[in-house]
């Protein structure tokens, strides 16, 4: 006899997975279709990944060799060597939460990609407002020039977008089930990606700057990665 502690442990591991066997049926006059894209082996997405992670990494190194590091790179050492690792950190959470195999094989639970997906821009807006260099006070949230936060979020972009097309890339049809929130973490450690490289070149001390400007293109790059990944990432 299954009890209700059975029943909720196996809502829990198993819920989030479509049944194949109960496929909704067709409309009337409308007869089912395979995909016109078969599905990438599982060797076929590893070494998509591969090749999105190297494209990623030498695209950021390339950016910002051309728009060079921030001024006063030295005397702020310390300070940036700490948020390149908490920003790592949450790139690294978001990618696991978007790409891990999870315990069954078939990705992390839909729970924790969600709150994963949620808490990035969260955490990442509160350190931002708290966590400045502590000779660099101003008024809280404040903006700064227009100008300077307008060029940041530009460079963001420019950060964001070929690193969030190969990402997509490389999960396309990859993900049975909550392909949306799984591409929305994706692209949440996309933009965690440009907020990165936009705190080792940009030198502007506004607390608000650094939320909008910086974390715009993490905001862009989830809700890009939600519509994408369930567009085209689902099996």
């Amino acid at each position: 006899m299954v009890d209700n502690h059975d029943t909720e442990r196996f809502q829990e591991l198993w819920a989030d997975i479509p049944d194949p066997v109960r496929a909704p049926p067709s409309p009337k006059g409308v007869s089912a279709t395979a995909p016109a894209i078969d599905s990438p082996t599982r060797a076929e997405v590893h070494r998509r990944r591969l090749w999105a992670f190297c494209v990623c990494v030498i695209w950021t190194a390339v950016v910002l060799r051309v728009f060079g590091p921030r001024q006063g790179l030295a005397e702020a050492l310390t300070f940036l060597a700490n948020q390149t690792v908490v920003w790592a950190a949450f790139i690294a959470a978001s990618a696991f939460a978007a790409l891990s195999k999870g315990r069954k094989g078939l990705g992390e639970s839909v729970r924790l990609v969600e709150l994963t997906t949620l808490a990035a821009p969260v955490a990442f807006a509160i350190l931002a407002l708290f966590w400045v260099p502590a000779d660099r006070r101003r008024s809280f949230a404040e903006l700064g020039p227009p100008l300077q936060a307008l060029a940041c979020f530009s460079v963001g972009l420019v950060l964001l977008a070929p690193m969030l097309v190969v990402s997509i890339w490389s999960i396309r049809r990859a993900f049975p089930s909550a392909a949306g929130w799984r591409g929305a973490a994706l692209g949440a450690a996309c933009g965690l990606g440009a907020a990165l490289v936009l705190t080792l070149h940009c030198a502007v001390p506004f607390m608000g700057h650094v939320v909008l400007a910086h974390g715009g293109p993490l905001l862009i790059g989830a809700v890009a990665g939600a519509l994408a990944g369930a567009r085209f990432a689902r099996i």
